[in-house]
């Protein structure tokens, strides 16, 4: 069977892409739609995180129809682990299309030491609202409830959106693994990656009647039960190299923690022309060999206007410098970039750590792509780079 993953971002498809390349399965990342692919897996960036609950819901229900028209697919939807979002939203417009009344959602990602404990998240042992999250610009975590989360993120500007399920806690519950889905949303606990394998072994006994959602390392256990583990070919070649001297390497970040680990800077600046700005990049990337733009160096009226300056630089660079490689982090910019120039698919085609994935875009003659969350690290590696003729090289043989 195909699977098809709704995602709320696209370093979220992008996860969910390799850890379909963990199985030895084939991945591609759509942009906004479903389009036509050979591909064992296809994870759609939605792009909804970011949007009120009732805008959300809509893009969630435009694409669960084209889904379902193409018929036989596993359908499956990527939440983030720390339900940032209108999850509840999107999880009911889903539910609606497809005329189900359960959802099975698991948002613990124990690899990465998140963990949902008596209906609690936890990093490590640490709650969610006293971590770094709780200061979250766009999403600020003030409670670790998951049931209070999704709660909250049916709310916008004040206003609670018109969805569907009833926001109880007998259609809002928390279950351990094995215990019976009621109607509505069951949040599983989760401690450890064996848990998210009883709970996949539990949904795919009633797929036909439960909606599955979850986060990253759920979703790996599901497609496990839907597509087996496959050849180890591609998986085996998600090996890193050193960079060579004709590499010109850009790094776009849109989170306010950089994890870039010391990238020679170009400060972006409002007033100054997307020329202006290119011009330093350009000369950077020929004096350094690479160069990173990012949030927390830019200076903008408004967080959208800065999203849009840094992404029109970013699309610039790459059309004009022709950067070998181009990494990003935090899935808005990922999004935003790949929408301004123009792309439908990416292929997966290497892992260079949990959530650290590398694309290509189905054009020709385009940049490796390196995409990972804002709020995961870069892999530690000694100035870390694919060799763009490698990947093609992979990819010809896979």
């Amino acid at each position: 069977m195909k699977a098809i993953v709704i995602s709320d971002d696209l370093t979220g498809a992008a996860e969910v892409a390799g850890a379909a390349l963990r199985l030895g399965a084939s991945a591609e990342v759509h942009i906004g739609g479903v389009y036509n692919s050979k591909a064992d897996v296809v994870a759609i960036d939605a792009d909804t995180r970011s949007l009120s609950p009732s805008a959300a819901a809509r893009v969630a229900s435009r694409l669960t129809k084209q889904v379902t028209a193409l018929g036989g697919h596993v359908l499956i939807k990527k939440v983030d682990s720390v339900l940032r979002g209108p999850v509840l939203a999107e999880l009911d417009a889903i539910l609606t299309v497809l005329g189900l009344d359960r959802c099975l959602l698991v948002c613990g990602n124990p690899r990465k030491r998140r963990f949902l404990l008596n209906g609690h998240i936890h990093l490590d042992s640490v709650p969610l609202h006293t971590t770094d999250f709780a200061f979250d610009p766009e999403h600020p975590r003030a409670s670790s409830n998951a049931i209070d989360l999704l709660r909250s993120g049916s709310r916008f500007e004040g206003q609670v959106s018109t969805i569907s399920i009833d926001r109880t806690d007998r259609n809002l519950r928390v279950v351990n693994p094995g215990e019976s889905l009621e109607s509505g949303v069951s949040v599983g606990n989760v401690c450890s990656s064996e848990q998210l394998q009883l709970y996949a072994q539990h949904w795919i006994a009633q797929r036909e009647s439960v909606l599955v959602a979850g986060a990253a390392e759920f979703i790996e256990a599901i497609l496990l039960r839907c597509i087996g583990k496959r050849s180890n070919s591609i998986a085996e070649r998600n090996s890193v190299v050193s960079s060579s001297s004709g590499d010109r390497m850009l790094l776009v970040s849109g989170t306010r923690n950089p994890h870039d680990d010391g990238w020679p800077v170009v400060r972006i600046q409002e007033p100054r022309s997307v020329a202006e700005n290119l011009a330093n990049v350009d000369e950077s990337l020929k004096q350094e060999g690479r160069v990173a733009i990012r949030a927390v160096n830019a200076l903008a009226s408004s967080p959208e206007s800065l999203l849009h300056r840094l992404t029109q630089v970013a699309k610039q660079a790459i059309v004009q410098s022709s950067p070998h490689e181009v990494w990003v982090e935090g899935g808005r910019t990922a999004s935003t970039l790949f929408r301004e120039l123009g792309y439908e698919r990416l292929t997966a085609l290497s892992n260079l750590g949990d959530g650290t994935v590398a694309l290509r875009a189905t054009q020709k003659a385009t940049p490796l792509f390196v995409v990972k969350p804002g709020s995961y690290p870069w892999p530690k590696v000694d100035r870390p780079a694919l060799r763009s003729d490698s990947v093609d090289r992979w990819r010809d043989t896979a």
